[in-house]
């Protein structure tokens, strides 16, 4: 059976580009992609078992997107992973439904033993 993919949504290139780097290595399917509105049509296609999603994104923000995900797909775990690191910010930002608000600069590192240990459970329990 195959995995299921990660799908990463950030404006930031490289940021998507390490993320996919990383999963590539761990031998999971990394979707990347710079516009949030092509996010539902994705997911809908591809179930991915996580979403890593920027909060500042032209087109549509990640908080209106992180609620439009979890409410069509509460399975999904989401990480956001953004730049705002005040306090409110993070509150918002798990409000929506995410399951961690990771601030930039991030350790990949982390963020690969996060998305690692959703794949552990999921195909291990």
């Amino acid at each position: 059976m195959e995995k299921r993919p990660v799908l990463a949504i950030d404006d930031e290139f490289y940021v998507t580009k390490a993320i996919h780097h990383m999963m590539e290595q761990d031998g999971v399917r990394c979707i990347i992609k710079t516009d949030p509105l092509l996010a539902l049509d994705i997911i809908r296609a591809e179930n991915p078992l996580v979403v890593v999603l920027d909060i500042n994104m032209p087109g549509k923000d990640g908080l209106t997107l992180c609620k439009e995900i979890k409410s069509a797909y509460p399975g999904i775990t989401i990480y956001l992973l953004t730049a705002q690191g005040k306090s409110e910010d993070v509150e918002a930002g798990l409000k929506c439904g995410a399951a961690e608000y990771i601030t930039k600069p991030f350790s990949p590192t982390d963020l690969r033993k996060k998305i690692r240990a959703i794949y552990s459970s999921f195909y291990h329990s």
